[in-house]
């Protein structure tokens, strides 16, 4: 709400999620965005944390056969390959063999699975990949997006704060990173 006060309006919610949200998972979304009187789509995008390992593509035009770096391979209706890895042109050696599997859902505003468009896939494909060269430790890109990596981060962490509660010096600060 904060948001849509200091911007006027909200066009969309989007969801970084590390697995496919069932229809409980997402009621609650959806209802707070009712109570707030939003009616906008949420898109939720399912990046799975493992690499893929069961479909695999090769690139038979060069000697290794590893695809370049941001290839998307279609493999079903909203569901793709994004090759995440370092290889940005031919000859370049990369760090991460296998794709990350990405699934992108569109739900309106009462809950229901709404017709995603192609221009909102690439648009979700090309923020996970951007996403991907967002992180604190390397220049190096990463397999998964930072909003993927950064709450496991987070969630490996946390367990080692003692009682529920964030610290005062963290409460304001990225003590996370």
């Amino acid at each position: 709400m904060h948001y849509v006060v200091e911007h006027d309006k909200a066009e969309r919610l989007i969801i970084h999620y590390y697995k496919t949200m069932s229809k409980r998972e997402s009621k609650p979304i959806v209802d707070m965005l009712f109570r707030l009187g939003l009616t906008i789509p949420v898109i939720i995008v399912t990046i799975n944390k493992t690499e893929e390992s069961e479909i695999v593509v090769f690139d038979n035009n060069v000697p290794d056969k590893m695809p370049l770096s941001g290839t998307i391979i279609p493999i079903k209706a909203n569901e793709f390959l994004l090759y995440n890895n370092s290889k940005y042109k031919q000859g370049d050696k990369c760090d991460y063999l296998f794709p990350v599997k990405v699934k992108i859902a569109k739900l309106i505003s009462n809950g229901e699975k709404g017709e995603i468009t192609n221009p909102e896939v690439t648009e979700m494909i090309n923020l996970v990949y951007q996403l991907s060269r967002m992180y604190w430790k390397s220049v190096k890109q990463q397999n998964l997006p930072i909003t993927i990596k950064y709450p496991e981060m987070v969630a490996e962490i946390a367990p080692n704060f003692i009682g529920s509660d964030i610290p005062d010096e963290g409460k304001n600060s990225l003590w996370f990173l």
